[in-house]
């Protein structure tokens, strides 16, 4: 399968390739942040401005997603550093476990040098190992307005300005003819994280995928 989004999208893209490696072939991102963004999660708790705000005359009306994470300590749904550990793909502890299933997975990453959220550092790191651990990986570090083609990328902005169809129009021949000559296989796997005192375990299992913690 190929995966590919922009932003959070492309995150979620290269989440999959970490908990599901045998069925990623191919992942393309758009100025996805490599780290969990708390803002997104338990960011109602930090008493910020909003994952949204709405101005409406003299009113300001500040828009969070509905979750049930929080940071109290005796709640179940408790945001601990095992959760925030997972969902990181800035992990080399994990990327060595990930390399073990996904030598073959393609990234394939655009991100602006001036990104306003401040995740291009994050991002250099991210595929500085991936390369280091022999995976193929690919960053377009956009810095300068003479890389701006005008036609996909657009900006230095967050997204740089480029549609999810126009980095799949952009990627996909290339990658299709990369894949043309290659026989794929559908096939069951089971990979397993440690975060602290948890173990993350995810697994196919029939026509489910699970996910187990102990």
């Amino acid at each position: 399968m190929i995966y590919g989004g922009s932003s959070y999208g492309g995150y979620l893209a290269h989440l999959i390739a970490k908990i599901a490696p045998w069925h990623a072939q191919a992942i393309l991102d758009n100025s996805c942040s490599p780290l969990p963004q708390l803002d997104y999660i338990i960011g109602r708790e930090f008493d910020n401005d909003g994952e949204f705000i709405i101005f409406d005359g003299n009113l300001k009306i500040k828009l969070y997603s509905k979750t049930f994470w929080t940071c109290n300590a005796n709640s179940k749904y408790c945001f601990t550093p095992a959760h925030y550990k997972i969902r990181s793909l800035l992990n080399t502890e994990h990327l060595k476990i990930q390399s073990e299933y996904a030598k073959d997975t393609l990234f394939i990453s655009y991100h602006s040098a001036h990104d306003e959220f401040g995740t291009a550092k994050d991002k250099e790191k991210l595929y500085e190992l991936y390369k280091a651990l022999d995976f193929k990986a690919k960053l377009h570090l956009i810095k300068d307005e003479k890389e701006l083609d005008k036609k996909f990328i657009r900006s230095l902005n967050h997204s740089l300005g480029m549609s999810d169809s126009g980095l799949f129009r952009k990627e996909l021949p290339t990658i299709l003819e990369q894949f043309r000559t290659k026989v794929f296989t559908q096939r069951q796997g089971k990979i397993s994280y440690p975060c602290g005192n948890k173990i993350f375990t995810f697994k196919d299992e029939g026509e489910k995928f699970l996910l187990e913690i102990s």
